[in-house]
């Protein structure tokens, strides 16, 4: 399997109770027209959270409260494995 590399674009802030995603400026064009859409995918990686522990997280009890009361693949817990202390 080949090794993906990701570049970042940007960063989650986090300020005064709101959320928001802050695009670098060398990628702000690539909002042009942006508005019209109703949905938007993100890719993130938390790397403040990264290491081989968390790396190995396939499957685990439910990462969070709704989620349902089962063993989780990853891939359904939106990458939530990796803090079980919620």
């Amino acid at each position: 399997m080949e090794k993906f590399k990701e570049n970042p674009i940007g960063s989650v802030v986090a300020e005064k109770g709101s959320t928001f995603i802050e695009v670098d400026s060398d990628f702000r064009n690539g909002l042009k027209g942006i508005k019209g859409f109703s949905h938007l995918n993100i890719l993130f990686w938390f790397n403040k959270n990264d290491n081989e522990e968390a790396r190995g997280f396939i499957e685990g009890p439910r990462p969070y409260k709704k989620a349902p009361d089962v063993f989780l693949g990853v891939f359904a817990t939106r990458g939530d494995l990796c803090d079980l202390t919620q």
